[in-house]
């Protein structure tokens, strides 16, 4: 075979290890939550798109790319009953220091970082959703709105970091918090009552920017637990040895996929999430689970602190390859900084 038979062999053979790596398990268990009886899977892309403010999320693979065609902006796109190519979640920096630094290291005190917006589609005949609301465009007899849904607060101890979750509009509160530990990229936290991990391995080579959302038994810490719920589970008689949790994954966030290069719009991640719905046709803005929902939210909230950390860490780059070279022209004789420091 040729080299270049080779190279698509091998091409074909990675893009089969990422599927299967990436795919979401179908369950019908009693000991689950009904919610993660999972019968069908989700892709939604993270997307940027040209003239517009932070990341944008789709609903389905679908969707994304009935926008990418349409080669329209948020205003001027095509609109159907289904709500197939608009997109469903926005998310802005709204912390104008935070975009020059990464997301870890810096202490704060309950400050505002982020808001997320929901796109949402009605008639004309129906109200509008909220009281808040912005129009997006208005054709054919739909109306889409843009709806402020979450704004998102940091706060950075010694030792934690906590992403607290406040609905703009009437919602449960605090309900999609996320925690890390400075030490540790994976983030905890609490989505429907249940005790889950966005968990990503580490690698020495590159960072890894796989997460996986994980299940975790009812007696596995969580940084969002309170100090009476932290000391009940420390206190639980369980053989840990023969529990090593559920070890089941709800979703996954990856850049694997992302374009290399800057259009209109370019994919630049993607949410891959299993659903338990009766509606196996819905890739719209209809009939989207409320699981569904905050886990895009988390998700959007994870790409951007990917984001700035890897904006962060060119800067610093950067930086030291300026000081490096101004080094080795300092240290050179011949050099015109070494001969002008001569005078």
């Amino acid at each position: 075979m040729s080299l270049f038979g080779d190279f698509l062999l091998k091409k074909v053979t990675d893009g089969f290890k990422d599927e299967q790596r990436l795919k979401i398990e179908m369950t019908n268990r009693k000991d689950f939550p009904k919610c993660l009886n999972f019968n069908r899977e989700r892709r939604m892309p993270i997307a940027q798109v040209s003239g517009e403010d932070g990341f944008l999320i789709f609903p389905s693979q679908q969707s994304y790319e009935s926008f990418e065609y349409s080669k329209k902006k948020l205003f001027e796109m095509k609109m159907r009953s289904d709500g197939i190519g608009i997109t469903l979640l926005q998310i802005i920096n709204c912390n104008p220091a935070s975009s020059k630094t990464s997301c870890d290291k810096i202490k704060t005190k309950d400050v505002l970082y982020f808001k997320i917006f929901k796109f949402i589609l009605r008639t004309a005949d129906e109200p509008p959703p909220y009281a808040v609301t912005k129009t997006v465009s208005s054709k054919n007899g739909l109306i889409l709105y843009k709806v402020p849904l979450y704004e998102i607060y940091r706060d950075v101890t010694t030792k934690t970091s906590n992403y607290r979750f406040v609905g703009i509009i009437p919602t449960e509160p605090n309900s999609l918090a996320i925690a890390n530990r400075d030490s540790c990229r994976d983030l905890d936290t609490r989505v429907n009552n249940l005790n889950l991990r966005w968990k990503v391995s580490y690698s020495s080579v590159a960072t890894n920017d796989h997460y996986k959302l994980t299940l975790l038994t009812d007696y596995k810490l969580n940084l969002l637990d309170k100090d009476v719920v932290r000391i009940a589970k420390n206190r639980m008689l369980i053989d840990r040895s023969r529990q090593n949790g559920y070890r089941f994954v709800a979703a996954h966030y990856t850049r694997k996929f992302r374009a290399s290069v800057f259009k209109h719009v370019s994919q630049k991640a993607h949410l891959i999430i299993g659903e338990r719905c009766t509606d196996q046709k819905s890739f719209g803005l209809k009939k989207i689970p409320e699981l569904t929902e905050k886990l895009a939210c988390q998700s959007l909230l994870i790409h951007y602190i990917e984001y700035m950390n890897r904006k962060s860490q060119d800067t610093h780059r950067r930086a030291r390859r300026r000081h490096n070279l101004m080094g080795m022209n300092s240290a050179d004789p011949a050099s015109p900084l070494s001969i002008m420091n001569n005078f």
